[in-house]
Formats: structure tokens, sequence, C-alpha cells
């Protein structure tokens, strides 16, 4: 099987804030592959973290998958709002008055549409969130308390310990598929 990938060059480590661009979109196209193509040997390495993950976001929930899928949801819809990152430093979380996380914006009709979730079930879940402060409402859209924010640092580690094992693993791949062809001569192979 050959690589989809032409050439491999390390790069260092990136010096500028994350840039989800181009060369993420590359990555993910070239491992996934050589995942579906090694998934045997790999399974376990993918499931283990998410498992793990899952069970950190059910957890935080009290156990309620759909109400942790909506919080994520939010989380989502607050982390592409341009003031994520302002909003989400430390010293400003710890302000007891500091505002919630902005939103790109949320209702509940657009979380049921999202989730897959029926809208009265939705309805009953976001009210559920609302009065255990878990979200706010304001103007129509629902937004993350800074509290629900520091409640979900085990998530956000979970998060990045996937993504740091999806990448091992991925890199991994890639290094193997590397060094297949360069000991697979690719001319004057007999037919």
């Amino acid at each position: 099987m050959s690589s989809p990938f032409r050439v491999i060059v390390p790069r260092p480590a990136p010096s500028a804030p994350y840039d989800k661009g181009r060369e993420g979109r590359s990555f993910s196209r070239g491992v996934a592959p050589l995942l579906e193509a090694n998934y045997a040997d790999a399974a376990a390495d993918l499931l283990n973290p998410l498992l793990d993950l899952l069970g950190r976001a059910r957890s935080l929930c009290h156990h309620d998958m759909d109400k942790a899928l909506i919080v994520l949801l939010v989380l989502v819809r607050s982390s592409e709002h341009p003031d994520f990152a302002e909003a989400t430093r430390p010293e400003r979380l710890a302000d007891p008055a500091a505002e919630p996380l902005p939103t790109l914006g949320l209702n509940v009709t657009s979380v049921a549409a999202s989730l897959g979730l029926p809208k009265e079930t939705t309805r009953r879940k976001v009210l559920e969130l609302l009065r255990g402060g878990c979200l706010f409402r304001i103007d129509g859209d629902l937004r993350l308390p800074p509290d629900t924010y520091r409640r979900l640092a085990p998530l956000r580690e979970g998060v990045n310990q996937l993504a740091a094992k999806y990448h091992e693993l991925g890199s991994a791949l890639i290094r193997a598929e590397a060094l297949s062809e360069t000991r697979t001569p690719h001319q004057g192979r007999p037919a």
C-alpha cells in the first residue's frame, strides 16, 4: 500500500497560536486511510481515550449524556466566538462578577437540531441546566457561566489527552508508512 504523502518533512513546534488551517486538514486526510487500514491494531488506542472522555463528560452532568452534549455544544459555540480567549483568561474567570462566556448564539431549537434530540426533551434538559446554574439564558441565547467553564476543566484535560493520543498515533502511522516506502523500491519491481 502506498502512502498518500509524497514528502514528510518534520516541522518545528509552532510558536504562533493554534491555526486550524490547511496543514491540520492535510494531516487528518492523510491519517484517516492509514487508521482505516490499521484499525485492528489501533482500535484500543483510539477507543480508550474516547471512552475516558465520554465518561468524564457524562459524570460532569450527573450521568445524563444528553445534558453533557448540550453543555458541550454551548462550549463549542462559545469557543467559536472571537472573544473566547479573553473571556477564559484565569483572572477573568476568578472574578465573581464575570459575565457568562460569549457565544455565537444558541437556543433550544438550534440545540435540538444540532444534536438530533426531540425539541421537548431538549427544552426540558435545558431548563434543568438553567435551574441548576450550569447554563444561563441571555437575550434568548444559552451561555456558560464562568463557574461551569471552570468545572469543565477535567473535560478539557480529557480533550487535550485525546488529541495528544490521536496525534501520537497518527504520527506513528505516518512514520511507519514512510519507513515501509523507503524500504520498498518504487521502480523496477517485477510485475
